[in-house]
Parts: structure tokens; sequence; C-alpha cells
């Protein structure tokens, strides 16, 4: 006969962190006997028995040590486990204890632009790929700033719900006035998303003028010619 209990009955982990729960394991019975120790309902690569099997004489007890280690992409949920303690001598003689494992919310959120630089006259539209690398889902509201404050964005979608371990992509249209001669102008922009923080990368849309150079020295040129003409 065996008697079992488990302390903490509800363990609270983050995604990558380290818990341990105590097994206590009495011998009830009249003979020398060894105990092993199994755990149903999570993966046994993330648990270790520090200290099994262990052999106890009659109503003597010991404390095995759980060692829990999830991994860093692990969902965030309320795991129901159950600890199973087995006699070698009577494989049919067991006794359960039934614990709680808590797995808390980490949510970290990335950002990046596809292309970084586009070359083009009204306007330009990127990429924004938002990266959610926690175990819970993340809400994000992605934002665009034109630090002179001319240009005009259109961002689709307004707000994207990314799961863990995926990425969604938004796009944002930037669009503004430009000159009429001149060289190409650079337009720096700042994108990101404010999610669990506010997290942000660069943009540069080259904006061509209405009429660019080789335009002008090719009107110049049939000026010339029309004038020689004449």
């Amino acid at each position: 006969m065996i008697r079992v209990s488990a302390l903490p009955q509800r363990l609270e982990l983050a995604p990558g962190d380290a818990g341990l729960i105590s097994v206590s394991i009495t011998n009830t019975s009249q003979v020398i006997d060894q105990y092993s120790i199994a755990v149903f309902g999570i993966d046994p690569g993330w648990v270790n028995a520090l200290n099994q099997p262990v052999s106890l004489f009659p109503g003597e007890t010991e404390t095995v040590m759980l060692d829990f280690q999830l991994p860093i992409d692990y969902p965030a949920s309320i795991r129901p486990l159950t600890v199973s303690v087995s006699s070698a001598d009577s494989p049919d003689h067991f006794e359960l204890a039934h614990v709680e494992l808590e797995i808390t919310e980490a949510t970290t959120t990335s950002v990046s632009v596809d292309p970084t630089m586009v070359t083009a006259g009204k306007s330009a539209t990127f990429g924004l790929a938002v990266t959610n690398k926690g175990n819970a889902p993340v809400l994000a509201r992605p934002f665009a700033i034109d630090p002179e404050d001319l240009a005009e964005f259109v961002i689709k979608p307004a707000d994207v719900l990314v799961a863990p371990g995926r990425t969604q992509i938004v796009q944002i249209a930037a669009s503004g006035g430009r000159s009429w001669f001149g060289m190409p102008r650079a337009r720096t922009f700042t994108v990101g998303v404010e999610a669990e923080s506010h997290v942000e990368t660069m943009a540069t849309f080259v904006q061509r003028p209405r009429i660019s150079r080789w335009m002008l020295s090719l009107m110049g040129l049939l000026c010339a010619a029309a004038v020689f003409a004449f």
C-alpha cells in the first residue's frame, strides 16, 4: 500500500522557466518496497524526477522532487497533471496525486519592413511584418509617422491579432506632394506597432519629381534642335 501527496497543488511557471513539485511517498505496507513516479498530462521530456526510484521500509516516508522545464514557446494555459506512484513489487498497486500547472502569458512582438526602401512617384507601399514570439495571442495596432508631417498613410488592416509563433503582414501606403523638378527626395518614416510594448523600425520612400533631370535635358535638347531648325 502507498500514501502519496504532492505540493504545491498548483505550480505557476513562465515559458522557459523551471519549477519544482515535491511528491511525498509513504510505504503503508508491511514489507520493504521500491517506488517509481510517472507524470501524465505533459511531455515526459519536460519533467524529471530527481531522486527516483526510492526504496522504503514499512512506515517510512521519502520525498521525490519533480523538476519541470517548459520550452519557451509553450502556450499559455492551465494543465491538469496526474502524478502516479507505483510499486515495483506489485505494479498493480499505485496511488495518484493531482496537480495543476499554470503557464503564464509571455508576449514578445517584433516587426520588420519589406522592402525597406521604395523609389516611386506619388505613393509607395511597404509591407510591415508583425511577428509574435510569445506564447499567447497579441493584438497589435500598426502606425506610421512622418517626422516632417508631410506624408499621408493608409494602413490595412488597422489592427491585427497575431497568434503565437505566427507573422501577420500589414500594408502601409505612403503618399505626399512631390516637387516638379529636381533630384529625387528621400523621405524616412517610422513604422511599427503598439502591442504589449512600442515596437518600431524605419522605412524610406525615395520620391521622384514629376519631371526628372533626364526629361529636362531631353526637353532642352529638343528646344535647341527646334531653334536650330527654325
